[in-house]
């Protein structure tokens, strides 16, 4: 998903008068993607001309950072509400099924999406 470095926006109002589906508002003097509407087209990023709309993979480490400050903190709570060290190191093996199922719902997802745009290619003679 874009988003937009609010430190780079300039509130030229560019992405928003280029974006296809509406998904961009001003808001404050900055624009800023209303991701219900977007659809990932990624016009808003190519034609900003400071380069304040930024891909999702540039979220990834501070994701991972998010993902691990959780794990730490259910460790912790585990430690605290049921009282052993071993109980924490039990968490870390929740959170390791937890983050899996969410590894296998994507991995199905882009199956499925797969499986989707072969059927619309076949569909549309593409």
């Amino acid at each position: 998903m874009p988003w937009i470095l609010k430190d780079d926006c300039v509130g030229c109002e560019i992405c928003i008068k280029n974006c296809p589906s509406g998904a961009i508002k001003l808001i404050d003097k900055k624009a800023e993607i209303l991701m219900k509407d977007c659809i990932r087209c990624g016009t808003c990023h190519s034609i900003c001309p400071k380069n304040a709309v930024k891909h999702d993979k540039e979220q990834i480490p501070s994701q991972v950072l998010e993902n691990l400050n959780l794990t730490e903190k259910n460790v912790l709570a585990c430690e605290k509400f049921f009282g052993t060290k071993q109980d924490g190191l039990k968490c870390f093996d929740k959170m390791l099924r937890y983050f899996n199922k969410e590894k296998f719902v994507i991995e199905k997802t882009i199956e499925e999406i797969k499986f989707k745009k072969e059927e619309f290619k076949k569909k549309y003679n593409l």
